[in-house]
């Protein structure tokens, strides 16, 4: 099998197009959506230096995207998943920390670079068959799928109530035990006698060390998921608020700022 045809085998197994953007615009925050002007740089008005990322579009009656960078194929890779993904979610691992498949499509060209089939330009080349029409600059959230023609239009739909709602689903992961009753690490309990305690599910404290392990799991995950949605721009203004009104020593100004 030639490098072509392992290409076009993965264009009949996946639906969609494949796309070249600027690898500062993908990743910066929010995130961007910017195609190549005709001088090497993107179309951007801080025209960086054209360096790009392949990247898979999916998209759904014109309305809800999908856009997954395929990433470069590391050395030593597991082919596995990464573990949010496996969930239905976006991956809210730190950039350049998660070194899973973040979608199948990635998975697809990493086995069949790893076989020896530089895939990539035939992807790209096949693709580009279909396009015909000039892509602006676009912002990108990827908890709802939507494509942004504008930053003042993209924090508009970061206050929104779907934003929010789907926002608090994709920072929920499915986990085997309770609720813990917060997120502080450091004040999570082992409950004294947790075959006969009264409280019973209602309890604060964990009625086993697996509990309590879980518990702690838990904390990290959502510190560190949190975190990178905030560092991503993609936290709604009320979450934004309560974040800074934890942090704040001036609980008073925070709140007086922003009505």
């Amino acid at each position: 099998m030639t490098p072509e045809d392992a290409a076009e085998v993965i264009r009949q197994q996946f639906s969609g197009e494949f796309l070249e953007f600027c690898k500062d615009c993908f990743h910066d925050r929010p995130q961007k959506l910017t195609a190549k002007r005709w001088d090497s740089t993107c179309s951007a008005d801080a025209a960086h230096t054209w360096d790009p990322v392949l990247v898979h579009h999916l998209s759904e009656k014109s309305r809800k995207h999908v856009y997954s960078q395929v990433r470069p194929l590391q050395q030593n890779c597991k082919f596995t998943y990464c573990s949010h993904v496996q969930q239905g979610k976006p991956c809210w691992h730190e950039a350049g920390h998660c070194q899973s498949a973040q979608s199948e499509v990635e998975m697809a060209v990493w086995k069949a670079e790893h076989s020896g089939m530089s895939v990539r330009p035939h992807l790209l080349q096949m693709s580009r068959r279909d396009q015909t029409e000039h892509r602006k600059v676009t912002m990108y959230c990827k908890i709802c799928l939507l494509v942004l023609s504008s930053p003042e239009s993209f924090y508009k739909h970061c206050s929104s109530l779907e934003h929010a709602q789907l926002l608090s689903v994709d920072t929920t992961a499915r986990w085997k035990g309770r609720q813990p009753p917060h997120n502080h690490r450091s004040e999570l309990w082992l409950c004294d006698r947790p075959q006969t305690c009264e409280y019973g599910n209602k309890c604060p404290k964990a009625h086993s060390v697996e509990e309590l392990q879980e518990w702690f799991m838990r904390a990290e995950e959502e510190k560190e998921i949190r975190h990178n949605i905030g560092v991503q721009g993609l936290m709604c203004y009320s979450e934004r608020l309560l974040e800074e009104y934890k942090h704040s020593s001036n609980e008073v100004h925070v709140v007086s700022t922003r009505l």
